[in-house]
């Protein structure tokens, strides 16, 4: 399957039917995401989302694997009714699959700018609770979930420094910043601060990956990127996107980390690296509205 497949292989229905134990209906692609695998799938007693990869799947092993451990720790996310791998043997879409089916949930996309003012710190207070569940959870290792065991790193330190040797590459691409340099090394030294063990983070916690209603959480979704890390990395994810001062200080507020000034600061270290390491991603699509973005927000982060 390619990212031109953003139809779904008609020949996985029967092994998601028996799954569900009911007849699908409809399904379609899902918007949201860049991999174009996501469907929602209408059955007679309500909707799935289905995810689809070609086998391995690394990225939906990855994404169940963690799904399935925020739900025992709390942690609202969507709940995986099954999983599995199933072999198309001819025709156009012939090959291994990879496939998911978890709960469907209702909820609006967490950005700040479509919700009542005096709602955003409620929202936010919630989230930086429902956080300090899942960050609860220690890992044994820095980087990605298995099965990619090739990003992984025993310490913050070697995690890093894997990081700043990509990274670096992108600070030539940066136009208009010259203190950008200076405030990439201020980065890594502040980076480096956090004693903690690595702790399960979700590690794409953009606002359009998370679901709210008006007072609370509903559920944080597309775990493909769940690593263990520094949990301000979570933090620093959604800032990147959203730039809320008010609704972050809120999320903070509600995780209420030991020393939250310098949680603060790490959150804002990372910003920087999720900025360059996004610009990175946008310049290999040529993705030129994307990297505008990217450029305004290393501009912004580097005064």
């Amino acid at each position: 399957m390619n990212d031109a497949s953003v139809t779904f292989p008609g020949e996985l229905l029967p092994a998601l039917e028996s799954a569900l134990h009911t007849l699908i209906f409809d399904i379609h692609p899902l918007s949201g995401g860049t991999q174009k695998h996501t469907f929602l799938a209408g059955t007679s007693d309500g909707f799935w989302v289905v995810r689809v990869d070609a086998a391995p799947g690394e990225r939906l092993q990855r994404a169940v694997a963690a799904q399935q451990q925020a739900q025992m720790l709390g942690f609202p996310t969507p709940a995986i009714a099954a999983h599995d791998r199933t072999t198309i043997s001819a025709g156009v879409n012939a090959g291994d699959y990879s496939w998911s089916v978890e709960e469907f949930v209702q909820g609006v996309e967490f950005d700040p700018p479509g919700f009542d003012p005096t709602m955003r710190p409620v929202i936010g207070r919630d989230v930086g609770e429902q956080l300090r569940k899942l960050h609860a959870f220690a890992m044994p290792k820095f980087g990605l979930l298995p099965p990619n065991a090739a990003d992984q790193s025993p310490t913050i330190a070697t995690w890093l420094a894997n990081r700043r040797a990509r990274l670096e590459s992108a600070l030539p691409l940066v136009l208009n910043a010259p203190n950008l340099p200076h405030r990439f090394n201020e980065a890594f030294a502040l980076l480096h601060t956090y004693t903690g063990t690595p702790r399960l983070c979700h590690g794409d916690f953009a606002g359009t990956n998370v679901l709210v209603n008006e007072t609370r959480l509903v559920a944080a979704v597309d775990w493909e990127w769940a690593c263990g890390g520094d949990p301000a990395l979570d933090f620093a994810w959604w800032y990147f996107w959203h730039d809320d001062q008010t609704t972050l200080d809120a999320m903070i507020e509600g995780y209420a980390p030991e020393e939250s000034p310098l949680f603060t600061q790490r959150v804002f270290a990372y910003a920087l690296l999720h900025a360059l390491d996004t610009l990175l991603i946008y310049q290999e699509e040529a993705n030129h509205k994307g990297a505008r973005y990217c450029q305004e927000k290393l501009q912004q982060y580097s005064r």
